[in-house]
């Protein structure tokens, strides 16, 4: 797996959590739902079309959107390509954005904006499959979905997003800021398997695990990294 720096742009409160949903870490970073979140810098490893990405959040309901982890919209080419979310509905929901811009929005049906833990994952594969988790159990599955944008070297955002739904003018500001906690995000450049993801959920995320490309447990405690 690679390491890398995750410099949050402002500081955010970070919360002892008693282990009600099985693993969350002793410190999880919690979001206003108006102007803080975490930047990763970009990297060429992050995956696109093929991708699994999780997290444990504690959501409550957003203003309009609330981001977990965003692959959003580049300065220059206004292209973005994954966003796991919280819609107003307080449904999980993932919006994929192909390189002509058209934004697909794929609903879990699941309500998860109750202000308790939830482990949420989505995962697509190179067919267009896509499979969306919570509490590591399946809550939907779609084909033949968009195929998501690489046409971008936005830096990785949690608890935030670049950009809006249609292209707006460069370049694109944070938006659709998550209220709520966050907690070991991830994502993977494969697609894990039905099994695998209830693994992750059950048994947190395993460093040494195969295909992992980012993994942030948010245990730093104090500071900006």
């Amino acid at each position: 797996m690679r390491q890398f720096p995750t410099t949050l742009v402002t500081l955010l409160a970070l919360c002892a959590e008693p282990a009600e949903a099985q693993l969350i870490c002793s410190n999880v970073l919690e979001f206003d739902g108006l102007s803080q979140f975490v930047s990763v810098p970009y990297d060429a490893s992050f995956p696109t079309e093929v991708f699994t990405a999780s997290a444990w959040i504690r959501a409550q309901i957003p203003n309009k959107r609330g981001a977990i982890i965003s692959r959003g919209e580049d300065a220059i080419t206004g292209n973005s390509s994954w966003t796991l979310l919280v819609a107003q509905s307080g449904f999980f929901e993932v919006m994929l954005e192909d390189a002509n811009d058209d934004n697909q929005i794929l609903s879990s049906g699941t309500f998860v904006a109750d202000d308790t833990w939830h482990h949420v994952a989505a995962s697509r594969s190179a067919a267009g499959a896509m499979t969306l988790y919570v509490d590591g159990l399946v809550a939907a599955q779609f084909s033949g979905t968009n195929v998501p944008s690489s046409n971008t070297q936005r830096n990785l955002s949690i608890g935030c997003t670049y950009g809006v739904i249609g292209p707006p003018p460069p370049p694109p500001p944070p938006a659709w800021f998550f209220k709520g906690r966050i907690d070991q995000p991830a994502m993977w450049d494969l697609v894990l398997s039905d099994d695998e993801v209830r693994t992750v959920a059950l048994r947190g995320v395993d460093p040494l695990s195969s295909g992992l490309v980012g993994y942030w447990p948010l245990e730093e405690g104090a500071g900006q990294v």
